[in-house]
């Protein structure tokens, strides 16, 4: 690992305030493993964590003014994270193995008929989710597993993990009743009932605050790992000009691994960002593949096409002879500026003008014409003027 020094570490800030994600893949880089040994310690936790601390760091790059304080700001963000893991921690220890809840998140302990309602209403919420959905919550909520370690166990890549967590709570916030989604921070005591007798409804009980915030950080953790990338819009100009300018627009919380701009004959064009937009100049008409990348690995590809690039001057559509006139009609999307037949010193200017028709009077032979369009793309040919 490269160590850099605070002026180093400031210069990549300011390129990540400016939008460049290659300049806070770096700031990753060469910070990241000291946020590690000063504050998290063990390796349970950790990625998550991590994730957690740059996250933050993310969303609040606007705000840090002095680039060279952005080493302080990563040990007090990490540092509050931390202690904040230890305490949700040091509460689990302290409470009764059969549950993860202050007390007054539980029904009363004179009523064994509540207590009762409550591990049925937990265990039917389970009931709903699929054998695999079901496994990956115990290990994820109940047993504290990190996602890692749950792949080790269950020999799944990390996004089939991530896709269970998600579909399982969307699952449990949809079709069970809110109140049981909290109890997420139950241990598993034992094996699910193969059916459940119904019971008279009961009251709304309200639920704690400490059940409530576990839920938020469980449902947190399973969104931030699979954030999806959206390319948003991808706007072209319509009119004809040499160069078009594309304006791109793409959709994440967090930062982008890469977006790149593929050319019709395979060649890179260069984007940058623009406030909410990614800009890029083209200068070839065809398909043009956009392709955006997260730092999770999700993606996005689009393709459009551009059509009015106009790098060609005007080109003769047609030569006639009317009387004493040779009309010349030329063609051209921005319009024909100007238009000249003869060498230099030996021009004939046209004599009447109709939208781009031009009359000249020329005598018999070949002339050279020399014509510009409205953009400054010229074009040069030659005609032939026969006797009359």
């Amino acid at each position: 690992m490269q160590l850099l020094s605070h002026q180093q570490l400031g210069k990549l800030l300011v390129r990540a305030q400016q939008g460049d994600s290659a300049a806070f893949d770096a700031l990753y880089r060469a910070t990241a493993p000291s946020q590690i040994c000063l504050y998290m310690g063990t390796s349970q936790g950790v990625e998550d964590l991590l994730q957690e601390v740059y996250l933050t760091l993310w969303k609040h790059l606007p705000e840090i003014q002095r680039p060279e304080a952005l080493v302080a700001y990563l040990n007090r963000t990490t540092y509050h994270l931390c202690q904040n893991q230890r305490r949700l921690q040091g509460r689990r220890q302290a409470i009764a193995p059969q549950y993860a809840l202050r007390e007054d998140d539980l029904p009363p302990a004179e009523d064994p008929a509540a207590q009762k309602d409550w591990e049925i209403s937990l265990q039917v919420a389970l009931k709903t989710l699929s054998p695999a959905q079901r496994r990956a919550v115990e290990l994820r909520y109940f047993q504290g597993k990190t996602i890692r370690e749950i792949c080790e166990e269950t020999h799944q890549s990390a996004s089939t993990v991530h896709r269970l967590l998600r579909a399982a709570l969307e699952k449990l916030r949809l079709t069970v009743l809110p109140a049981v989604v909290p109890v997420l921070a139950l241990p598993h005591t034992g094996a699910l009932p193969a059916a459940v007798a119904p019971r008279r409804p009961r009251p709304a009980r309200r639920v704690g605050i400490g059940a409530a915030v576990t839920c938020a950080a469980a449902v947190a953790a399973v969104s931030l790992a699979a954030v999806p990338v959206e390319i948003a819009g991808v706007e072209v100009g319509t009119e004809p000009a040499r160069e078009q300018t594309i304006s791109v627009r793409v959709e994440s919380s967090l930062p982008l691994r890469q977006l790149a701009l593929t050319g019709p004959e395979g060649e890179a064009v260069a984007l940058v960002r623009d406030g909410k937009h990614y800009r890029g100049t083209v200068t070839r008409n065809g398909l043009y593949l956009l392709t955006a990348v997260g730092v999770t690995g999700a993606r996005a590809e689009e393709t459009f096409s551009v059509e009015e690039v106009d790098r060609e001057g005007p080109a003769l559509a047609q030569c006639r002879q009317e009387g004493e006139y040779t009309w010349l009609v030329m063609e051209d999307p921005a319009g024909v500026a100007s238009l000249v037949c003869g060498e230099e010193g030996a021009e004939y200017a046209p004599l009447r003008r109709e939208g781009d028709a031009f009359a000249f009077s020329l005598p018999a032979g070949n002339h050279r014409i020399r014509a510009e369009d409205r953009l400054g793309n010229r074009s040069s040919g030659t005609v032939a003027v026969e006797e009359r």
